[in-house]
């Protein structure tokens, strides 16, 4: 919670809500949700895998709406490194994960049909989240104050493969970091209205859209 303090519009900050079982701002066995309109993380603790859903859900959804969000460098990125086959096989896992075991095809595609309406880019801040639950394993958060918690290995709820491979690839792992530094970076009352941008590096040459590597009718690379 210090690590959002003045973080969001109205320079207000993050809310984490630990919940039983049976609290009626979860759905059924929900193992957790983020409530953007009060900027709240609701973590059901009866469930296994606690610590992952609190990064996953204070971290990465409460990135994703600060001051410090770089919504657009992040979509791209995905889109990037998916397909949208890919991507549409993301949603189908989601779905599956929050419907409980065997869902019925039609509800799963009610499931998806509803969100994308709702926001097309929905399943681009699920993986976005997954990845920081994993990055962030370890890493300081405030004071040389460390990590402890978050997802040992590969666990996930999205089960496919390829899928699985960009949330813990070096790409989606390297923009978790620094999404998460420029949280903690972040000064309340000074940076609100500081544009966000990307830090484009040597190694993220023809890997990321603001740094493509085209031939040019000279022999050169477009961004020699």
């Amino acid at each position: 919670q210090a690590l959002f303090e003045g973080g969001f519009a109205g320079g207000k900050g993050l809310s984490v809500k630990l919940l039983g079982p049976d609290d009626p701002r979860l759905e059924g066995q929900q193992a957790a949700a983020f409530d953007s309109a009060t900027n709240t993380a609701y973590i059901n603790v009866a469930l296994k895998d606690t610590e992952g859903r609190l990064l996953h859900e204070a971290l990465g959804h409460g990135l994703l709406r600060s001051h410090v969000e770089n919504k657009q460098n992040i979509f791209q990125t995905i889109n990037g490194l998916l397909t949208p086959e890919q991507i549409d096989a993301a949603k189908v896992d989601y779905a599956k994960a929050i419907l409980g075991k065997n869902p019925d095809e039609a509800k799963v595609n009610q499931y998806i049909e509803y969100h994308n309406n709702q926001d097309p880019y929905w399943v681009h801040e699920e993986l976005f989240a997954e990845s920081i639950a994993h990055a962030l394993r370890g890493q300081d958060l405030l004071a040389g104050a460390k990590v402890i918690l978050g997802r040992p290995g590969r666990k996930t709820f999205f089960k496919n493969e390829d899928v699985k491979n960009v949330i813990f690839g070096e790409q989606m792992q390297n923009l978790a970091f620094e999404e998460f530094q420029a949280l903690k970076d972040f000064k309340p009352g000074i940076d609100e209205t500081v544009e966000r941008g990307t830090k484009l590096k040597k190694d993220m040459a023809g890997k990321h859209p603001g740094f493509v590597l085209d031939n040019e009718p000279n022999g050169t690379k477009g961004n020699d």
